[in-house]
């Protein structure tokens, strides 16, 4: 098959039908049709800026569509069709199910209170799925609650903790003044009478506050808590909204912490 510039269009076209971006098509597409080629050959000859060819190379080597050599320059080509696409289906696939699983789940029995929008996640791919996107869409403030600094940096490593720091108001409350030990940020603590006030509270209040690993407030309009429980992750997260008296609440929490010193 000869490499035509012209074909580019017709080609992209049909990846990003199955999910690929404009840049990941440009990229495989001068792969696909040069056999083997070097970083320098698709900059040259896709039209995606330098900067990114990398991520879209590595993008498209995750989803199993181009290997590269050990050799330098460094040469991508493509993977066998028919495996590849085997490959993309069965992913494709897989999140289907996931995602059919999920909307099931909390059909049935997933949420607890149409007003507040309370969800109980009770996989640890679940979890994730809430986890991830709440820290992302973070704007302003993090009130992150600390049992497990273990767990905690399982999904929230230093580095990604000091980034957060950089962006936004980050407030790590830890059970334990112990616990700000492994954590290389300051942390903060609640005067005890209040801490245990809070917990008593915790009962009759929407806010996993006191799970048994992590618990985290975003923008003081969203809440999940994370707990260990017979060897499994489960976890439960409130969608507030824009609640005056939620609002009222968090301020009061910030108010009283206390550094640990």
């Amino acid at each position: 098959m000869i490499f035509d510039p012209e074909n580019i269009e017709e080609f992209v076209l049909h990846l990003t039908e199955i999910g690929l971006t404009e840049n990941e098509s440009k990229v495989y597409y001068v792969v696909f049709m040069l056999k083997s080629a070097s970083v320098r050959d698709i900059y040259e000859l896709s039209g995606v800026p330098r900067c990114k060819i990398y991520a879209e190379l590595e993008s498209l080597e995750t989803k199993g569509m181009v290997s590269k050599t050990n050799t330098r320059p460094i040469r991508y080509s493509a993977n066998d069709i028919e495996q590849t696409f085997a490959a993309l289906q069965k992913e494709s696939n897989e999140k289907l199910h996931r995602t059919e699983d999920y909307l099931k789940r909390i059909s049935s029995h997933g949420i607890k209170n149409k007003h507040q929008q309370i969800y109980d996640l009770q996989t640890q791919w679940a979890v994730d799925s809430h986890l991830k996107p709440i820290i992302r869409r973070t704007k302003k403030e993090l009130l992150l609650f600390v049992s497990d600094s273990t767990y905690l940096k399982k999904v929230l490593p230093d580095t990604e903790l000091k980034r957060l720091a950089k962006k936004i108001d980050l407030y790590i409350i830890v059970t334990s003044s112990d616990l700000a030990k492994d954590i290389p940020l300051r942390c903060y603590q609640f005067p005890p009478a209040l801490m245990e006030k809070l917990l008593e509270t915790q009962e009759s209040s929407p806010l996993p506050l006191n799970s048994n690993l992590i618990s985290l407030i975003s923008d003081r309009k969203n809440c999940i808590g994370i707990e260990l429980h017979e060897g499994e992750i489960y976890g439960t997260v409130v969608y507030l909204g824009e609640y005056f008296i939620m609002s009222m609440l968090f301020e009061s929490i910030v108010r009283y912490l206390q550094p640990v010193l």
